[in-house]
């Protein structure tokens, strides 16, 4: 990749986190075929596939390969496995509640990384939901979607986005396949019949929710007792893309022994929150990070912090570097003023450790845990003996939203039957390589420039609110300036591109909030 090329996929990841949006329910009327089937809540079964897990007590479960992360793309894709062995690429969101993809018959979808959109047709189980059916208009309610005021009786939903993107279609039902011990399992998700914008020039085929919610894939997935009540991410560390997921009570065998174990304390179903005693980097204990809430989102690409902490980070940050010998440098990136030290030749990813602080998350009673430079910097995309801070402001509610970045290199286990989360620091290549073998990693090259948008088109009412959305999750920002930048669309091309290529990991659905 060359520098030029580097820039511009570090900061589609970064500012395809931030921007403003709203959500609005609005209508459609579409005829869509539909034959009974069985419930949403049942389950079919399947040979199973093995895998080299062990499983713990009575639980299916599944290791999967995670593309993408923090290099070049700034989310994690995994594969969305359906009928007749059709697969797709999905952000994988522990923010967002909704599973959606394009499907065949699709008016308005783009050019993502699978071949053709789903073609339902080649699936024996596949039905769409129908109002007038018995027991379709719950559940298509459970799904936050709306019963067609046309003849069709279709449940529609439909997504968009403040700056013109937007999702359209009908929910469905159909068996997923996820292999390992997992049996097949039906579930319900959204099977799109339109794209606008940002959605339709993304690379990634479409949304795997993982939040809280009932309305996930994976939420289905456990009632319908396919898979345990629990899941893990682990996203690679320095110089590399990818990671591993798991899907159930996977046992890790020795890997995650020591794991720091904490309750889940939101006050919503949505998101995953933690509460931790302090932060601190180094020795130094930073101000304005005492009993601060912390969301848990693997669809933000860096961590954002309330301003007296970033404060304190930067400031502390500053000190090390100081002290080891480095100095300022500029960012890659003249517009944006990211926090860069460098000097010498022997600042390398490998030895970054000899110049900068751990930075150390304390739970308390529950123990803390310990994470390297590359938790909160990331490598500078000209220089390769320089690193930035990969920690922003962001007032979202005064809590702190942990992103892939703070993940790096390390197990975290949502264990949600528990209502706890686990987090133990290990190499997560190796435990990818483990567990779900060398010949299947796979990482994407860096997405191609994306065509041109079409104009924003807005269907329905636009609630006045503004957000910057990081993965389903949110922060308030200062709005005007942000809407500038994106009315400056002819000025400045490659910026609102930028902004607008990978924002699939920064929306937020406000039907999520409330």
């Amino acid at each position: 990749m060359s520098p030029s090329d580097a820039v511009t996929a570090r900061h589609r990841a970064r500012h395809g986190a931030m921007m403003m949006m709203t959500l609005t329910l609005t209508m459609m009327i579409r005829a869509v075929r539909a034959a009974p089937r069985a419930s949403i809540h049942a389950l079919a079964r399947a040979p199973d596939r093995s895998t080299r897990g062990r499983r713990l007590d009575s639980s299916n479960a599944a290791a999967r390969d995670l593309a993408g992360g923090v290099l070049g793309t700034g989310t994690l894709w995994m594969t969305f496995e359906l009928a007749g062995n059709q697969r797709y690429e999905l952000i994988v969101d522990t923010g967002s509640s909704m599973t959606y993809l394009p499907c065949k018959g699709c008016e308005r979808c783009g050019e993502h990384e699978s071949s053709g959109y789903y073609d339902y047709d080649r699936s024996p189980d596949f039905r769409a939901l129908n109002c007038s059916r018995e027991g379709d208009a719950n559940a298509c309610a459970d799904m936050a979607a709306t019963c067609s005021a046309a003849s069709t009786g279709a449940c529609e939903y439909s997504v968009s986005y403040q700056e013109g993107s937007s999702s359209r279609g009908y929910i469905v039902e159909d068996v997923v396949r996820f292999g390992g011990t997992v049996p097949n399992a039906r579930v319900a998700f959204g099977c799109e019949v339109a794209e606008t914008n940002s959605i339709l020039t993304q690379r990634a085929d479409g949304l795997f929710g993982l939040g809280g919610d009932s309305r996930t894939t994976f939420a289905q997935m456990v009632r319908a007792g396919a898979i345990g009540n629990a899941f893990s991410l682990c996203v690679d560390g320095f110089g590399t893309n990818g990671g591993l997921m798991t899907l159930g009570r996977f046992d890790f065998g020795d890997a995650d022994v020591g794991a720091v174990s904490t309750p889940l304390t939101g006050e919503t179903s949505t998101f995953y929150e933690t509460k931790a005693r302090r932060w601190s980097l180094g020795d130094v204990e930073l101000d304005g990070s005492t009993n601060m809430a912390t969301i848990i989102d693997s669809g933000t690409t860096f961590t954002y912090v309330p301003t007296a902490m970033y404060r304190a980070f930067a400031a502390s940050l500053e000190t090390a570097a100081t002290r080891a010998g480095l100095e300022p440098v500029d960012g890659a990136d003249p517009q944006y003023e990211d926090v860069c030290y460098g000097g010498g030749f022997t600042l390398t990813e490998d030895t970054v450790g000899q110049f900068f602080p751990s930075l150390t998350i304390d739970y308390g009673d529950d123990g803390s845990i310990e994470l390297g430079p590359e938790n909160y910097l990331f490598a500078h995309e000209t220089n390769a003996h320089a690193f930035c801070l990969g920690v922003f402001v962001g007032s979202f509610w005064n809590k702190i939203l942990l992103g892939q970045i703070t993940m790096r290199d390390t197990l975290v286990t949502f264990d949600v039957g528990a209502h706890r989360v686990n987090m133990t620091t290990l190499n997560c290549r190796a435990l990818q390589q483990r567990y779900v073998g060398a010949n299947e990693t796979s990482s994407p090259p860096a997405p191609p420039p994306p065509a041109p948008a079409p104009p924003p088109s807005h269907t329905g009412s636009i609630w006045p609110f503004v957000f910057v959305g990081f993965g389903g999750t949110a922060a308030a920002l200062g709005g005007p300036a942000l809407a500038r930048r994106l009315q400056a669309r002819n000025a400045n091309d490659r910026q609102w591109r930028r902004l607008e290529e990978d924002t699939l990991d920064a929306q937020i659905e406000l039907i999520d909030l409330a």
